[in-house]
């Protein structure tokens, strides 16, 4: 039994500690897993020096923001221009063959289109901001810092306790 089961109580928290080099973060990162800890809890944060420094094998993978916006956009879209067909087709005098015709095709098919086209150029140009927890970073940039999110405040203390272990000083925000 991991643990880590078991449904979300409480206000999102993250433990965050600093750490000195790359051999001290893979460590830790494996401990953490080692407990049950699934992957997506765990971030490592470094600056650019450090980065090339430490990690310049590693290559990060890209999101594709762009993607994702036009699926969301797409999706947006769809429901928008489902409802405005909808809207067409109920209002009184738009049951010609005509009128139905447009707004089958203008509904959903084009609202979709389009509202893809917005979210891929929303997802490409749009820049993540950084997170408040990186905040930690500041204090050591030539450090690694381990981002650890925890959905309590046992669990918290608990992964507290590993990065601990491991010679990180770690610190318990609220996040939520």
């Amino acid at each position: 039994m991991t643990a880590f089961a078991g449904p979300a109580a409480g206000r999102p928290l993250a433990v965050t500690a600093l750490f000195p080099d790359r051999s001290a973060t893979e460590a830790v990162v494996a401990d953490l897993l080692r407990t049950g800890l699934p992957r997506d809890q765990i971030e490592v944060v470094v600056t650019p020096a450090v980065a090339s420094r430490e990690f310049a094998d590693v290559r990060p993978r890209p999101r594709n923001r762009a993607l994702v916006g036009a699926a969301a956009g797409g999706f947006l879209g769809l429901l928008f221009g489902s409802l405005l067909g909808l809207a067409l087709v109920w209002l009184p005098g738009m049951h010609d063959v005509g009128v139905l015709a447009v707004a089958q095709l203008l509904g959903p098919n084009v609202a979709t289109v389009v509202g893809a086209v917005i979210g891929a150029a929303i997802g490409f140009f749009r820049r993540p901001g950084e997170s408040p927890r990186h905040d930690r970073l500041d204090e050591a940039p030539d450090q690694v810092l381990v981002t650890v999110s925890a959905r309590s405040r046992e669990e918290a203390e608990f992964l507290a306790g590993v990065l601990e272990e491991h010679g990180g000083a770690p610190r318990i925000d609220d996040v939520g």
